[in-house]
This record gives structure tokens, sequence and C-alpha cells, in this order.
């Protein structure tokens, strides 16, 4: 796939920011912690320890304290993104972008693996494909996730428009709606492979996958600007030696099944283009709409 040519112009300017910041914003505090987020992809205390691996190695290698931080849901993880809270942010793949446009944050790394949304039911089920799901439920988490926006295009391209040839079952994580797949709530749940590989034995054995097809990039790691080109390319450096192979890389790539770091290229961004005005429309509606 070539780059969307706004894709390519967004990464070479990223590419050469480092260059190009002012002298002004090179210094950082290193007596202050970094701010490191993760999205909610799971509920809060597995979050953190999912990603105490990486954080003690970055404070080793860094020599600098780091604060862990997440938000409650997918919203205001990009409300907070966009805001600028964030010193390194990991971040689903169309958020970076968001935030790589709008000039705060440069792309370090991606996990080597793609993201391939999977489609779960019970192991028993008769579902086989897309148009096995007419009329049925499919438990999806958040609205802005990346792997659902693909998903319910996917599905309309098979047919199935959400609401009408089938229904989508609200879950507050990928983790949840996987597991309303299994608890009989719905007759099918989206997720991704490290979210399986997280369940336990057991449940993994109850639940049959099939794919979608698609392909798309994993989650990105961003440092902002703030920080300065120098102990951004420290860190960017510390993220590419942190392999499965490290020792406590080997802690964390194992359970994630996310690979490894790789370079973000333009190619990756390009990928995720088609989504960018649609998440920018879904943010824009639920900004209007009257608080819970």
């Amino acid at each position: 796939m070539s780059a969307h040519p706004s894709s390519r112009r967004h990464f070479l300017a990223a590419s050469a920011a480092l260059a190009l910041l002012p002298l002004a914003q090179r210094a950082s505090a290193h007596a202050t912690p970094l701010r490191m987020a993760a999205h909610p992809v799971v509920g809060p205390l597995a979050l953190v320890a999912m990603h105490q691996p990486l954080q003690a190695y970055l404070e080793h290698s860094l020599r600098r304290r780091i604060e862990f931080r997440t938000s409650p849901n997918f919203r205001a993880f990009i409300e907070s993104l966009l805001a600028g809270e964030f010193d390194l942010a990991i971040t689903p793949p169309h958020f970076a972008l968001l935030a790589i446009e709008q000039g705060q944050y440069l792309p370090l790394a991606r996990y080597a693996a793609w993201l391939e949304p999977l489609l779960l039911v019970r192991a028993q089920s008769p579902i086989q494909t897309a148009r096995d799901l007419a009329g049925q439920r499919i438990a999806m988490a958040e609205p802005l996730a990346v792997m659902r926006l693909a998903t319910v295009q996917w599905l309309a391209e098979a047919g199935l428009v959400a609401g009408q040839g089938y229904q989508i079952v609200e879950r507050p994580t990928h983790a949840a709606a996987l597991m309303a797949a299994l608890h009989g709530d719905a007759e099918a749940g989206l997720a991704n492979a490290t979210t399986v590989r997280l369940q336990t034995a057991a449940a993994q054995a109850q639940l049959r996958s099939f794919p979608t097809g698609l392909r798309l990039p994993n989650l990105i790691t961003l440092a902002h600007r703030r920080l300065g080109p120098a102990l951004i390319e420290r860190i960017r450096l510390a993220l590419m030696a942190f392999t499965p192979t490290h020792p406590q890389g080997r802690v964390f790539f194992e359970p994630t099944a996310f690979q490894g770091f790789a370079a973000v290229a333009a190619e990756d961004l390009a990928i995720l283009h088609p989504f960018l005005e649609p998440t920018r429309q879904l943010l824009e509606t639920l900004r209007r709409a009257p608080p819970d």
C-alpha cells in the first residue's frame, strides 16, 4: 500500500522535528517524574500490572522516575492526550495520528505485532462467518476503539449494518466484551489476541475465534515535544532495546503477544487515515452529549 500523501507529510515532519525544535524546548526538569499513560484496554489494576516491567525498565534505563497513569475510558484518555497531559503515551494508533497531527507529540515506536480484530464465540457455537452474525448480538467495547470502527465497517461491507443486521451489546473493555460472549450475554464478542491471551486457560478453552481479515498498526508510543530532542531520542532507543529476549522484555511481551517494538512507518499512518475523520466526528458527538 502506498502512503497517503497527508500521512507521509506528517510522518516526515515528525521525523524531522527532533532537529528543528528550538533550543528553549530542549531543557527538561530531571527532578520531576515522567508521566507515562496507557489507554484503558483492561481494568486499572490489570493495566498497571501489565505495564510494570516496561515501567521498571524505563526507570532504570533513563535514571528517571516514571508515574504510570491511565484514564477511566477511551474518551477521557484521548481528551487527556490531546490536552498534552502525558509525557509518554501508549495509545491506540488512530489517537496517535490525531495527536501527531495536532503537533504536540512525536511517534517513538509501535508494537511489532499487528492489531487483528477477532470475533470470539463459544467453542460450540455454529457461527463461522460474518453472515452467520445476522440477527445476533455482538459485544463491543468503546465506540472510539479503532478495532470497533474497522469491524463495524467490515460487517457493513458484508451487508450487516449495526442496529439492523445485528445488535451491539456495549461493554466497557475488550475483556468485558469477550466475557459477554463466554457467559451468553452476546453471541459474539470483539477482542484481539492480547486480550485473549490475558484470560485464564479455562476461559480460552471455552472460546473460539474467527478472524475478520483486518490488519491494523498496533499501539503507538508517543513522546511530548516538551521533553526535548535529547531525552526523546534516549527514550526511543531504550524502547527499541526492550526486546522479547530482554529479561524484563520477556516478562512483558510473552503474555501480551506484542512481539517487541518496531519503528513507525509512513505506511502505518496511511492505514489509519480512513478512521481519522470518523474518530473526530464521534468525539465531537460524545462531547456534545449530556453527562451521564
